[in-house]
């Protein structure tokens, strides 16, 4: 399962507060963290309180680009400073920039290499007649582009038919058929016209014999 962005944002901005909260902390403070104070009348909570020898400081923390730090919010932030006579401080956490690698019909190039060179062994002993339904690319690791040849590595899962018997076995009700599938790791080289000139691969199917 994928991370939603939501989640690996929520992720950084606990990081961040974590990181600065043992800072803090090695330079003497004591420190909370989501304290509550009571601000005319209303609750008001700061992500980071820290103060040391009547230092005080109070710290918000914001994900860059998710929406801005409206003025109004400033406002209310600093006039809480003044009113605690606290620092205050806004924190701006910037998570990474998630790079997206999209290789159209690499699935299909995959599963024509096998149709052509024919099914990996630790397929194959698995029935009397194995064959690859089709190759599900699921995630691209890197990418590589040196003068005429491309490198690709990544995941995938390889869905197979698998057959015991003969088609007349099959067809009388003496053979039988299932459907499964395997995870499959590849690092392929291709060259200007996306045909496969070298191709590494690993299928797991330790699974099938637990």
């Amino acid at each position: 399962m994928k991370l939603d962005k939501i989640y690996l944002n929520k992720c950084y901005h606990d990081a961040m507060i974590l990181q600065y909260k043992q800072e803090l902390k090695n330079e003497g403070f004591l420190t909370e963290s989501e304290k509550i104070f009571d601000f005319n009348g209303k609750r008001f909570k700061v992500d980071l309180y820290a103060v040391k020898d009547g230092e005080k400081r109070i710290y918000e923390f914001r994900i860059v680009g998710k929406g801005r730090f409206q003025k109004g919010i400033i406002t209310k932030f600093k006039e809480f400073a003044e009113s605690t006579n606290a620092k205050p401080y806004v924190v701006y956490v910037k998570p990474p920039i998630e790079k997206q690698i999209i290789f159209e019909e690499l699935d299909q190039i995959i599963s024509g290499y096998f149709i052509e060179e024919g099914i990996p062994s630790e397929l194959d002993v698995l029935s009397t007649h194995t064959t690859i339904d089709y190759i599900e690319v699921n995630e691209i690791l890197s990418v590589a582009i040196e003068k005429s040849l491309i490198t690709v590595s990544g995941e995938a899962i390889v869905y197979v038919n698998l057959q015991y018997g003969s088609d007349r076995d099959c067809e009388y009700g003496d053979g039988a058929e299932y459907s499964d599938s395997f995870p499959l790791t590849f690092t392929v080289e291709l060259d200007c016209d996306h045909n496969i000139k070298t191709i590494k691969y690993e299928v797991d199917t330790s699974n099938w014999y637990e």
